[in-house]
């Protein structure tokens, strides 16, 4: 259930941690959870390992907090407690009885606490100190492995909302790291949490990137589109003695020709028309730490000549300029294509790629990795869950998880994510216990007002507009064309009602003195 696969960079991390504020998130996280488990507070603390020293961040309990402001000194018991305890990242620890763990019944008792059941995750570290989020509830063998499983679920999203808060922080107090110009749209960087497959289909591709990350490297990822390049390289950067710097990712295919040289070396001002500030550049601004170059077969020969170059001497030029800034980075690169056909037919420079071919990493698409499906459909579920607003998950049937297995998956994992993505959008307004089927993965094709057909996408899918258009019909039909009211179609789909009749009148749907049109 946990995992770093998941691309967050262009989208909130979740409905839980939408905020940066870890108050609302606890909050947030208690309502979500409160349905499913006890739940009498929710704590997030820092442990310092080196002077043994805790310090509470967060609460949604009322009381005071038991240590406000300030770190306090834990006996040597608890702190050989919390130095097992808090290397298990995304790892959740269950504590019923005293006997579970006498040095945390003992920390209780001296805050004259009464007895507690607990469950704890670690979710990241700041600086040299690690950051831990716990459940509390009032008595002994409150909690149970099923509990444990679904507080795990929540690992990815606080991480990634740690991260934000981190970063945020440390802008706050040095704004001398921010680059010049306009605020960028900063990089958001994968967590500490365990990648789905790691012991399994992608076990080698993990063993080989564990062994090179504590190096300098130049290293390749290969792979079709969608496997998870980016979050491999994620894994080789925060494991590396950069982590604490940045990582940068570009895009090379994004990146229109005549502006990629002034995106990757920078420009001064004046150097062109509408360049009326400096600016720095991707290597740059990965100084100290990793720059991703994705789809590195994209970039024009010219770009690439600029780039050896960089490669070679370490020194990178301004559009514009004449000064040579030096440059310390590693640099990670990545291509579905094959590149020595590319060299073969003069379309990649081969000195280019001797350089960054030292490490090539072939990461496995999905058909050759089903053993990891299973895992990898429930995570997707609880994270779409928590991004639609539900308040459940629904279980996967059986028959569904056979059925995934056997697709050829042709655009691997972005295609599973938005695969999940449709069906719980189809799934919304089914009754909490209803398993998610293969029935959720289609749509019937409805022939809309005027008559015409819907076009199917190439993939033989509606598009997302059709799939929540059909859902509203659904629910109407459900309801007899009512749309507001207890038994209304706004109150089952949680909207407001004039928001889903402009949602209607936008998608074509009928309502009003036109509703029998559904029927």
């Amino acid at each position: 259930m946990q995992s770093n696969t998941v691309e967050l960079s262009h989208q909130k991390a979740s409905q839980i941690c939408g905020q940066l504020n870890t108050d609302r998130i606890l909050r947030r996280c208690k309502r979500f959870l409160t349905p499913y488990l006890p739940v009498d507070n929710i704590t997030m603390d820092i442990f310092d390992p080196h002077g043994n020293r805790l310090i509470n961040i967060s609460r949604t309990s009322e009381e005071p907090p038991l240590f406000p402001g300030k770190s306090v000194a834990v006996s040597a018991s608890l702190a050989e407690y919390l130095n097992t305890f808090v290397r298990r990242m995304g790892h959740v620890t269950i504590c019923n009885t005293p006997e579970d763990s006498p040095e945390l019944h003992h920390w209780w008792r001296s805050l004259d606490k009464p007895d507690a059941s607990s469950m704890g995750m670690p979710l990241g570290m700041d600086g040299n100190s690690i950051v831990f989020l716990s459940i509390l509830a009032r008595g002994q063998n409150r909690f149970n492995p099923r509990h444990a499983k679904l507080f795990s679920m929540l690992h990815p999203p606080f991480s990634l909302a740690l991260k934000s808060i981190f970063e945020q922080r440390q802008f706050m107090e040095n704004p001398a790291n921010l680059p010049q110009g306009p605020a960028p749209c900063l990089p958001v960087v994968h967590g500490t949490a365990k990648i789905i497959g790691e012991h399994h289909g992608l076990k080698e591709v993990m063993t080989l990137a564990a062994k090179v990350a504590p190096l300098s490297s130049q290293v390749l990822l290969l792979g079709e589109t969608g496997v998870g390049k980016e979050v491999i390289a994620n894994y080789i950067h925060r494991q590396s003695p950069r982590a604490q710097a940045p990582f940068i990712k570009v895009n090379c295919g994004a990146i229109p020709e005549s502006l990629i040289d002034s995106e990757l070396f920078g420009h001064e001002k004046g150097a062109f028309t509408g360049a009326n500030r400096q600016k720095k550049g991707k290597f740059e601004l990965a100084q100290g730490g990793t720059l991703f170059l994705d789809e590195i077969g994209e970039l024009p020969p010219q770009a690439q000549v600029r780039l050896l170059r960089v490669l070679q001497t370490h020194d990178v030029e301004r559009v514009g300029g004449s000064k040579s800034i030096r440059v310390d980075i590693r640099i990670i690169a990545a291509t579905h294509r094959n590149l020595e056909e590319m060299v073969a037919r003069g379309e990649f420079r081969k000195d280019l790629w001797f350089r960054i071919n030292v490490v090539p990493l072939a990461i496995p698409p999905l058909r050759e990795r089903i053993q990891d499906i299973p895992e990898l459909i429930r995570y997707f579920m609880g994270r779409k869950a928590l991004d639609l607003g539900m308040d459940y998950v629904p279980e996967p049937a059986p028959e569904l998880l056979e059925n995934f297995r056997q697709r050829p998956w042709e655009g691997n994992i972005r295609e599973l994510e938005n695969t999940i993505e449709r069906m719980m959008i189809l799934h919304l307004g089914n009754p909490r216990n209803m398993p998610l089927t293969w029935e959720d993965m289609t749509v019937p094709m409805v022939r809309p007002q005027g008559g015409k057909a819907p076009v199917a996408e190439p993939d033989g899918f509606p598009s997302l507009d059709e799939v929540v258009a059909e859902h509203i019909r659904t629910v109407l039909r459900h309801t007899r064309g009512r749309v507001q009211g207890k038994n209304g179609a706004a109150k089952i789909l949680k909207m407001h009602p004039s928001t889903l009749r402009y949602r209607m009148k936008k998608l074509g749907i009928p309502y009003g003195r036109d509703k029998d049109a559904l029927h």
